[in-house]
C-alpha cells in the first residue's frame, strides 16, 4: 500500500483562511490520544475563526495547531475507516451551504524509516521544548516503513504528531468525492 502526507493547498485561488479554534486548547484536537468518550469537547459545537474570507473548501486546516476542518462532503468520503473523530464545527462569518467538521486524527504508527528520511531529533534539555525530547524536528524529507503502518489508513507518525498520513485508499477517496484544498505528498521513498 502507499502512503501521502494530507497537506492544505496554499496555493488555491481566493480561498478563504481559518483561524484557530475558540475556546479550546488546539493542540488537544492536532495530536493523539484519542479523546474519551465522556470528555466535554465532544457535546459542543466547536466554532472555527475565518481569518480571510474566499471560497471555502473542502479540506483545510486551522489555527496554530493545524487542526483539519472538512466539509460533510470530505467526511462521507472517510466514512468507514477508523483513525480519527469528527467533531461539528461552525464557521464564525460563513453562511454554510454545508456542515464543517473537525477532525481529530488520534491513531499513530511507529513508521518512520529513519534510513530514508532527513531529520533532526530534539534533544535533552532542549532550550525551547524540553517536553518534546525525543521527538524528530526538521524532517526535510519524510519515508514511510510500510511495513509498519498494520494497513492502517489515516493515521500520525510516532514522535512526529503534526504530520497526517493517509493510504491511496483514501486519496483515491478524495479525489472521487472532488474534495478541495487537500493536497498529497508521497512519502513512499519515490
Amino acid at each position: 500500500m502507499k502512503y501521502f502526507r494530507l497537506l492544505d493547498d496554499v496555493m488555491f485561488q481566493n480561498r478563504w483562511y481559518l483561524s484557530a479554534i475558540h475556546d479550546v486548547d488546539n493542540w488537544l484536537l492536532s495530536r493523539p490520544p484519542m479523546l474519551a468518550i465522556d470528555d466535554p469537547l465532544r457535546d459542543r459545537l466547536l466554532r472555527v475563526g475565518l481569518q480571510q474570507s474566499g471560497e471555502a473548501l473542502d479540506f483545510s486546516f486551522a489555527g496554530y495547531a493545524d487542526v483539519p476542518v472538512v466539509s460533510f462532503k470530505t467526511l462521507q468520503a472517510i466514512s468507514g475507516l477508523d483513525g480519527f473523530t469528527a467533531f461539528p464545527a461552525k464557521i464564525d462569518g460563513l453562511q454554510q451551504k454545508t456542515s464543517y467538521h473537525i477532525l481529530h486524527f488520534w491513531d499513530e504508527a511507529d513508521c518512520v524509516d529513519e534510513n530514508k528520511s532527513c531529520f533532526g531529533i530534539i534533544p535533552e534539555n532542549d532550550p525551547i521544548r524540553p517536553d518534546l525530547a525525543g521527538n524528530y524536528r526538521a524532517v526535510t524529507k519524510l519515508t514511510i516503513d510500510t511495513g509498519r503502518t498494520l494497513g492502517k489508513h489515516i493515521f500520525r507518525p510516532e514522535r512526529l504528531s503534526g504530520r497526517v498520513i493517509i493510504s491511496e485508499e483514501v486519496k483515491r477517496r478524495f479525489e472521487a468525492a472532488g474534495v478541495t484544498g487537500a493536497v498529497f505528498e508521497s512519502v513512499n521513498g519515490d
